[in-house]
């Protein structure tokens, strides 16, 4: 690793262009969170945007989700991004926010194509019992707006791991007082 700072903003540019790219690796990244028994929750989400000045990575979640109410007690993320062709492994952490603003949410909303919509309109919440062969009643498009949530994650922590026969490498970069901190580590 020549440059670090090269290293970290190739880091964003792949996390920016997974949100484009269809089958990006990226785009499907594992989220972590702690529960009410400090346990930690594993889910795959969508990765929906980057904003790599403000160091932010959003996803949508349903607000009846167990991930929703795992961030009102600990707002803090946990993100893990895998590339099995480059073997780069990413872990990212920072503190996450569910935006309330109405106009935001309905500005994400109405970008969102109407198949998509189809995820928030279950009259069940997320893991609950359904009793006949995988169908739920279905909610209108103004009722399915009451569940869409858009989760924006300030990441504070970056772990880069690149997986190689010869030697493996890895570089730390964590974010204090808005710059960061930048170091080579042992994989």
């Amino acid at each position: 690793m020549d440059d670090l700072q090269q290293l970290l903003n190739n880091i964003w540019t792949e996390l920016t262009q997974s949100c484009t790219t269809k089958n990006h690796p990226y785009r499907t990244p594992v989220v972590g969170t702690i529960n009410g028994q400090y346990s930690c929750e594993l889910r795959t989400v969508v990765l929906r945007e980057v904003n790599r000045l403000a160091h932010t990575l959003t996803f949508f979640t349903d607000l009846r989700s167990g991930k929703v109410k795992d961030m009102s007690l600990n707002p803090t993320l946990s993100w893990l991004f895998y590339d099995p062709t480059t073997q780069v492994q990413i872990r990212a952490s920072g503190d996450s926010l569910l935006i309330k603003d109405s106009k935001i949410l309905q500005n994400y909303w109405d970008r969102l194509p109407e198949n998509n919509r189809k995820e928030y309109a279950s009259s069940q919440a997320p893991g609950s019992s359904i009793e006949n062969n995988f169908t739920s009643n279905l909610l209108s498009n103004k009722e399915s707006f009451k569940n869409f949530g858009v989760v924006v994650s300030e990441i504070n922590k970056v772990d880069w791991l690149k997986l190689n026969p010869f030697q493996h490498q890895r570089a730390l970069f964590e974010k204090e007082e808005g710059k960061w901190n930048k170091t080579q580590i042992v994989p």
